[in-house]
């Protein structure tokens, strides 16, 4: 999935769990402090990304300040899922990783 995939999905999921079509013009908005996420609604994002992108992040991994923002949690899942694709790929093999990457990416 390209970068700018992987970008626009995660606006989707934050979008939805925010319920405010504000989060794409104000990308560095403190989310908590704007009232727009709160401690349940990150769990569901987190559910969520690890649903969607296979790429899992404990609560207790990143400090909130990492992840207040929707530019810091899409680059938080940005570095992941790379991160996981190159593992991958070193595993497999570029092709075979990609296609592992792909079906994941289905389900």
């Amino acid at each position: 999935m390209a970068e700018n995939s992987v970008e626009e999905r995660m606006l989707e999921l934050i979008e939805e769990i925010c319920d405010d079509e504000i989060i794409r013009e104000e990308r560095d908005a403190d989310l908590f402090e704007e009232g727009l996420l709160d401690s349940m609604a990150a769990i569901e994002l987190l559910v969520a990304i690890e649903t969607e992108f296979g790429v899992t992040i404990a609560p207790t991994a990143v400090e909130r300040e990492e992840m207040n923002s929707v530019n810091k949690i899409i680059y938080q899942v940005q570095i992941r899922y790379d991160a996981q694709q190159r593992l991958c790929e070193a595993r497999l093999g570029p092709s075979a990783g990609m296609m592992l990457i792909s079906a994941l990416m289905r389900r």
